[in-house]
């Protein structure tokens, strides 16, 4: 047997824009126990493709390096590239039995290579990580042909690219004790923090040391950690909520409306309006 696709779906959305920041393109789950499966990325369509081994192994060569991915361990890869990934007859256990998603779009790039930067391709993830959820949240909903629109799908797939940088990023044995405590005044303070310069004066460090320390562990400086965060609690008021963009901008901590909507709109492409109109139905 070459393989046994449990499950996949292809999506091709007549309705939406043209060039969505972030755009759905196939999930699956699927067995595999033969050396035919051998899968050459240097000339596949170009996409972003994460995968999630659920029990077996596989191989994944990155960069002409090899790794077995095993149980609870995922990779992510930016196609087309010099990768590729197999099943080995001698060396893996068989089945390989893996979830995948596969997405592609501008606004993907930015959170690839936050992760690629920081933990690398190939990376350890619980079962019960927020981002895993996710991942078979969007797999179930395909099931019940919940993601008939394009709007769903982007959103459900930015869910889970945010949710994969916070699974990855926070695991805090990579992390300075510095480090740590300013990620957590940022988690946690986020509504309220007045810049840098407070965390800093906290931390009894000055603000470019703590810049710059920042900036080598978690790969991004705090300002853009902060915003971040800031954003991704915008994103789910947006999408829970009836409150005014004024409103939701104050309660994430910028300043007013207007610098909200340019930040928004700088990092997803669209307004905070335009994303809450498109998700109303959905």
């Amino acid at each position: 047997m070459i393989s046994n696709v449990i499950k996949k779906y292809r999506f091709d959305f007549l309705s939406g824009i043209k060039n969505p920041p972030i755009k759905l393109l196939t999930t699956g789950m699927e067995e595999i126990d033969s050396a035919s499966y051998h899968l050459d990325n240097r000339h596949r369509e170009e996409c972003y493709l994460f995968q999630y081994t659920l029990s077996g192994s596989g191989t994944v060569v990155v960069k002409g390096e090899k790794h077995i991915v095993n149980e609870g361990c995922g990779f992510f890869l930016k196609i087309p590239d010099d990768d590729e990934y197999f099943f080995d007859e001698k060396e893996n256990l068989s089945p390989w039995r893996f979830i995948y998603i596969k997405f592609c779009g501008d606004a993907c790039l930015p959170y690839y290579n936050l992760i690629k930067d920081s933990v690398g391709n190939i990376f350890e993830i619980g079962g019960n990580s927020k981002s895993i959820l996710a991942l078979f949240e969007i797999y179930r909903r395909a099931t019940l042909g919940l993601i008939s629109d394009s709007f769903t799908g982007e959103r459900l797939t930015f869910d889970f690219l945010c949710k994969l940088c916070f699974d990855l990023l926070n695991d805090e044995n990579h992390f300075s004790d510095m480090v740590v405590k300013a990620k957590r005044i940022i988690e946690n303070e986020y509504m309220t923090i007045g810049g840098i310069y407070d965390i800093s004066q906290r931390l009894g460090v000055s603000q470019s040391h703590l810049s710059r320390v920042f900036s080598d562990e978690v790969k991004v400086s705090p300002i853009e950690y902060l915003t971040k965060v800031r954003l991704q609690e915008a994103v789910n008021l947006l999408n829970e909520s009836g409150k005014s963009i004024e409103s939701i901008a104050l309660k994430c901590g910028f300043s007013c409306g207007n610098y909200f909507c340019k930040v928004f709109k700088k990092h997803m492409g669209i307004s905070p309006l335009e994303y809450r109109t498109r998700n109303a139905e959905y």
